[in-house]
């Protein structure tokens, strides 16, 4: 039986042998030597353009529609003035240390912008007008007291009330500061604008009008409206100058140049910014 079964299965297998023999293949087998075509690179190129377009489009939107003042150039275009200077807003974490040296530069670059102006031959005199509260008077102040020039400032509230007729209604100087000495620089800090009126004598009998705003708020129509009204009621020969306060260490730097600290990498940073690509600093003997 068991030699039976083996005979068995060896001519099975012969025959397998034999008719497998004849078979012919009609379609060889084909392994694909690349991948199939797809769409991927398309695809990854049109998300690529189509992020940068958003990107572009985001911050051209910003920069048309977005009416905060920011910096000199944006300023300038929103209202139509001209800026003289910025004050940095305080650093709270990596420039803590720098603010007093940051601020005194700030506060210099103003006093050299501001004298120039200053007629010693006639009553040297400031206005400093602002849309909000702000100590650019204070500053100035001190910093001209500490050089050796003599100033004043006299402040609404404090040395004369802003609801007074004496002050609303003032036809010059002298009704409102008598005892003012010739070779002294008058400092007047009139109170916020949307709120009180302005006398125009006053405005016309100053070397300079300074209008104090913060470089993150948003000039509304109401602002413009008073700009405007301002340069109506003040004669041509007054100069009308934008201030920029709270504003950030690039806009400061357009007016001073270099803030501390003065690293290789800040160093490298501020030379980027200005586009010296190929530039090489003067280090000195």
């Amino acid at each position: 039986s068991t030699m039976g079964a083996l005979n068995a299965a060896i001519l099975r297998q012969k025959n397998l042998e034999m008719t497998s023999a004849s078979l012919k293949i009609m379609n060889p087998p084909l392994f694909p030597l690349t991948s199939s075509p797809t769409n991927a690179r398309m695809i990854i190129l049109a998300s690529i353009l189509g992020t940068l377009l958003f990107i572009i489009g985001y911050f051209l939107i910003i920069e048309i529609l977005d009416r905060t003042l920011r910096d000199k150039i944006r300023a300038e275009r929103i209202t139509g003035g001209t800026v003289i200077g910025a004050y940095p807003r305080e650093s709270k974490l990596r420039y803590r240390r720098y603010n007093k040296a940051i601020n005194k530069m700030a506060v210099r670059q103003l006093s050299t912008a501001l004298l120039p102006h200053l007629n010693t031959q006639e009553q040297r005199v400031i206005n400093l007008l602002s849309t909000e509260e702000t100590h650019v008077a204070r500053l100035i102040e001190e910093y001209w007291s500490s050089i050796g020039l003599n100033v004043r400032r006299i402040t609404y509230d404090e040395d004369f009330l802003s609801e007074d007729s004496q002050y609303v209604q003032a036809n010059n100087l002298k009704e409102l500061c008598s005892d003012l000495e010739k070779d002294e620089i008058l400092l007047i800090e009139h109170p916020v604008l949307k709120s009180n009126p302005l006398p125009p004598a006053l405005l016309n009998e100053a070397s300079i009008n300074l209008l104090v705003v913060r470089a993150n708020r948003t000039w509304k129509n109401t602002d413009q409206a008073l700009y405007e009204h301002l340069l109506q009621v003040k004669q041509k020969e007054v100069p009308l100058l934008f201030y920029l306060t709270q504003a950030d260490r690039n806009t400061v730097e357009d007016f001073t140049g270099q803030l501390p600290p003065y690293t290789n990498f800040k160093n490298m940073e501020y030379r980027l910014f200005q586009l010296g690509l190929t530039a090489i600093e003067y280090k000195g003997k």
